[in-house]
């Protein structure tokens, strides 16, 4: 057994979930991809159904192994979460591509969120989308 392969077992037992050969396929797809793909690009990846790949990565974005995106209404994008893919993304609104980077920090943000607001008292995740044009479609 590969060493991403035991991690991502003790990872998916650690989260509650079987280490099924699907589920472990999914994982090892995005580690050796190293980039967000979409729904399309995982089922031309994939020698799963589709309705398979959805309930794999639905149980996989609700134990935060794998990070969902949403590019606009239509469409989303997926990654492994780890400590060099944080759920912090600048988009590009002409051709969905979409880059992951880590902010220095968000305490600031998220403190000033619970100070201005009227039902919330404590933050238990959060996410940043930056929308924008990549270099290759300002050219």
């Amino acid at each position: 057994m590969t060493d991403d392969r035991k991690q991502f077992v003790a990872s998916l037992h650690t989260a509650g979930l079987r280490a099924t050969p699907k589920r472990l396929a999914l994982l090892q797809l995005f580690a050796h991809t190293q980039k967000p793909l979409s729904l399309t690009d995982i089922l031309n990846r994939m020698n799963m159904d589709e309705s398979t790949i959805y309930r794999a990565l639905h149980s996989l974005v609700r134990t935060n192994l794998i990070i969902r995106t949403p590019v606009g209404w239509h469409k989303e994008y997926y990654a492994l979460a780890d400590d060099h893919c944080h759920q912090h993304a600048i988009i590009c609104t002409a051709c969905g591509a979409v880059e992951y980077f880590a902010p220095a920090t968000c305490t600031h943000l998220t403190a000033q969120a619970l100070k201005q607001s009227h039902l919330f008292s404590r933050v238990a995740g959060h996410s940043v989308q930056i929308f924008s044009h990549c270099k290759k479609c300002t050219l």
